[in-house]
């Protein structure tokens, strides 16, 4: 439901939905992403598909050419896992290959180039991928080994290597192989330690990062410990604590952060984290 002038909706229309509309009959379907104006979903048995928006070939079918319902991508089966940025996608296989297409002007996915893609592209030769989280133009991603990564654009830091430098193939983030969970916002990201810690970085002018300041940063830092579970949107942060309570902070104009007033929520109580 939403928004669907590009038909990223998959209901084979072109025309906004304000109420759940089915999409198609088939029961088979295990995950979902979505883009600005793209979706990709998982079926169970790994077969990998899209529609919506495709200017920039991130649906992956060789074209640039829009979709208004699910087109299978491939005849593959072994994708396990999907992202989704402004105009680019990112998937895993099951042999823990890394693959990308779409949207490419800062190095988003990662092959070395700035060239669109249209295809899915192997990023590297690595079969340790574990996860992977797209931003607006920038990619996250985790390691097997606890290892982070990140490439892409970086004006604002969000890439977490110490400069504003964008890169086209995967840099590492500092020297920690106990990282184990990630997210990504338009120009910030933020990841979970095992211990479970929570770190963010980039982009900060409506607080986001949630360490009481605007003011960006371009390596990790702390806010707070508990944390279970993150996720980012453009400019805010929503959060689980191991208790099981709901936290959120950074942009609130439309009323996102749930709190019952627009305000922006900064952060920076005695723990160094979100009040």
């Amino acid at each position: 439901w939403g928004y669907n002038p590009n038909g990223q909706l998959g209901d084979g229309t072109r025309e906004n939905k304000s109420i759940p509309v089915g999409i198609g009959t088939a029961t088979g379907w295990k995950d979902i992403a979505a883009g600005y104006g793209h979706t990709v979903a998982l079926k169970t048995d790994g077969a990998l598909w899209t529609w919506g928006y495709n200017k920039y070939g991130q649906l992956g079918d060789g074209t640039t050419t829009n979709k208004s319902s699910p087109m299978r991508i491939g005849a593959g089966t072994g994708w396990k896992d999907i992202a989704a940025g402004l105009g680019h996608t990112m998937a895993l296989k099951t042999d823990g290959s890394l693959w990308a297409w779409g949207y490419n002007e800062y190095g988003q996915l990662g092959d070395g180039t700035t060239t669109n893609k249209s295809t899915q592209v192997r990023i590297g030769t690595g079969t340790d991928w574990k996860d992977i989280a797209a931003g607006f133009v920038h990619t996250v991603a985790l390691k097997t080994d606890g290892s982070l990564w990140a490439w892409g654009n970086n004006d604002s830091g969000q890439l977490g290597y110490g400069t504003t430098a964008n890169k086209s193939t995967p840099v590492r983030i500092g020297t920690g192989t106990d990282w184990n969970d990630i997210a990504a916002g338009g120009f910030h990201s933020l990841a979970l330690k095992a211990d479970g810690s929570l770190w963010a970085w980039g982009n900060n002018y409506n607080g986001q990062l949630g360490d009481g300041t605007t003011v960006n940063k371009s390596t990790p830092v702390r806010i707070g410990i508990d944390w279970k579970d993150i996720a980012a949107g453009a400019s805010h942060i929503v959060a689980v604590k191991a208790d099981g309570a709901l936290w959120a902070w950074g942009y609130n104009g439309y009323g996102q952060l749930g709190i019952g007033w627009i305000v922006q929520v900064l952060g920076g109580n005695d723990w160094g984290g979100p009040p």
